[in-house]
């Protein structure tokens, strides 16, 4: 099957901010939000599927979270265990080590993770100060591109 691109219009966007973080790692299709922190600081959060999917995206010099570390970042926003400043620290990280993987022990500062989380994602955005600027969705031929329908 021909695999491609396209930009998530605002409905799109709003569906996926409005489902929970801790779900969306399970949607099928390949998804990029490319988010703005604190003024500057750009960074990638691929939020569901195969981040090889979206290989053929213009990212280079973005860090970019993968759907696992999506999720340890919003599981510690919740908790309270990190904030917009542990956000930005991350993204400067990735750009200064990229072999470096946010796991859920260096999310939560050691803590013990809690057995379940349920913030959406647009709230945990809205907690680190996060403003999306794009969304792209990987798209097989036949698959809608809605991403509840893909699910």
């Amino acid at each position: 099957m021909a695999s491609d691109t396209t930009r998530l219009d605002p409905t799109a966007l709003a569906e996926l901010q409005s489902l929970p973080a801790s779900l969306l790692r399970g949607l099928p299709l390949a998804t990029l939000l490319t988010v703005r922190l604190g003024g500057d600081v750009v960074a990638g959060l691929v939020v569901a599927g195969d981040p090889s999917d979206l290989a053929d995206l213009p990212i280079t010099g973005v860090a970019t979270f993968a759907p696992d570390e999506v999720e340890a970042l919003a599981c510690a926003v919740e908790y309270g265990r990190a904030d917009s400043v542990d956000v930005i620290a991350w993204v400067a990280r990735k750009r200064s080590e990229p072999g470096f993987h946010l796991d859920l022990t260096t999310a939560l500062h050691g803590v013990n993770p809690p057995t379940s989380f349920g913030w959406s994602l647009g709230r945990v955005l809205r907690e680190v100060r996060a403003v999306v600027v794009a969304g792209t969705l990987q798209v097989t031929s036949g698959v809608p591109t809605s991403l509840l329908r893909a699910a």
